[in-house]
């Protein structure tokens, strides 16, 4: 692998880690659905192996209920610099908005911030939504909703009524 292919190897390889890992699956078990070895599997989550063979593209995406995209990035590059960012952010925001389940308890403790930190991180990422500056923001939003999701779970009475 020359050293493009290798870091595009590596990026495939972390995000089928981290859909796996959202979907509670061992190595094991997604190659079994998948119908690859387990052995295949690791080596692309270690970004050893490139996943560049269609029909292993299309039956590990099917096995993680995920489009093939999701696994290769985006199909296109935008030519504005802001889009590719904000593009570039759209897996990791879509795998924290897949672990968050209203009512059940955050995979993570309460922030140690206050509530008005909290509060001016939040305004900070409305300020930049209306500024249209898409890809800061969806760089930010991930760890925001997951850090609020925790806060929100952690707090009782008026705190929370305070959020």
């Amino acid at each position: 692998m020359d050293e493009r292919q290798q870091q595009l190897a590596t990026l495939i390889g972390k995000r089928v880690r981290a859909l796996r890992g959202r979907r509670g699956l061992t190595v094991r078990a997604l190659a079994g659905l998948a119908g690859v070895s387990s052995s295949y599997l690791s080596m692309v989550e270690t970004g050893q192996r490139l996943l560049k063979d269609p029909a292993y593209i299309n039956a590990i995406a099917d096995a993680l209920r995920v489009a093939p995209s999701e696994l290769l990035g985006q199909p296109f590059l935008p030519v504005d610099p802001h889009a590719t960012e904000a593009h570039a952010a759209i897996p990791e925001l879509r795998l924290a908005l897949m672990g968050m389940t209203v009512g059940s308890p955050p995979d993570r403790p309460a922030p140690e911030e206050s509530v008005t930190r909290l509060a001016a991180r939040v305004r900070r990422a409305n300020r930049l939504y209306h500024a249209a500056e898409y890809g800061a923001l969806a760089v930010r939003l991930p760890v925001l909703l997951a850090d609020l999701q925790a806060a929100a779970a952690a707090s009782e009475g008026r705190t929370r009524r305070g959020c």
